[in-house]
């Protein structure tokens, strides 16, 4: 059974902060008793912090540039890139290469197709 939480905003933000102040006076208290544990703690905390943050944000930039490689098409006969608004569905590739194959440039069967960027 569930209970429903009938406090406004303002009291569940005066909650938070009030166990934020006593999980930060936990820590403080136990930094003093045992420094040397806190130490090791903190920086083993800063050193996982730093390399998970270098691995997602290396993972963001790989993502970034792979959907612009797929959102990137070039065309040989005008030798231009041309670029759409999303990366295309396997029914939209087929279908570009069928207007680039009649004649069309990527440029015109993107703007015909209405991805054009």
């Amino acid at each position: 059974m569930e209970t429903v939480d009938k406090r406004t905003l303002k009291e569940r933000w005066e909650t938070f902060k009030w166990r934020a102040e006593q999980e930060k006076r936990k820590v403080v208290r136990f930094a003093k008793e045992h420094p040397e544990a806190a130490f090791f703690a903190a920086t083993t905390a800063v050193g996982a912090a730093s390399y998970g943050g270098k691995k997602l944000f290396k993972h963001i930039g790989v993502k970034k540039d792979l959907r612009l490689m797929e959102c990137r098409h070039y065309d040989r006969r005008t030798d231009e890139y041309w670029f759409s608004r999303r990366p295309l569905k396997t029914k939209e590739k087929l279908k570009l290469e069928k207007m680039y194959q009649s004649g069309y440039s990527k440029g015109e069967a993107l703007q015909t197709m209405g991805l054009l960027k």
